[in-house]
């Protein structure tokens, strides 16, 4: 049951985190446009993050199906690493959040 509530709340969480994943990507990739470089390291870094934050919805319905299924030790352990997914990604994701708020501010 546990399972269960950590993958609707994974997949809950993820949503948000993935679409500022690809609004970040926008960013830098106006920001190289003004630079006038092409695909950069830190634009293939951000890709590659967007993309996990999207396959973290996919993990989060995955559980919500099938985690009733799991031993308990196995769920116990998936309960700890997406509690330790959710901590860790808060940080960055809100260092996102304000960052695309103080871009949208300049512009106005």
């Amino acid at each position: 049951m546990l399972v269960q509530l950590v993958g609707i709340l994974l997949f809950v969480y993820a949503i948000p985190l993935s679409i500022l994943g690809f609004t970040k990507e926008h960013f830098v990739q106006s920001e190289n446009k003004k630079s006038q470089s092409t695909l950069s390291a830190k634009s293939i870094i951000v890709i590659a993050t967007a993309f996990g934050r999207v396959s973290l919805i996919l993990v989060g319905l995955i559980l919500f199906a099938y985690g009733k299924h799991l031993p308990s030790m196995v769920q116990f352990a998936v309960v700890l690493l997406s509690s330790g997914i959710i901590v860790e990604s808060l940080l960055d994701a809100s260092r996102d959040y304000i960052k695309w708020r103080t871009r949208i501010k300049s512009k106005k």
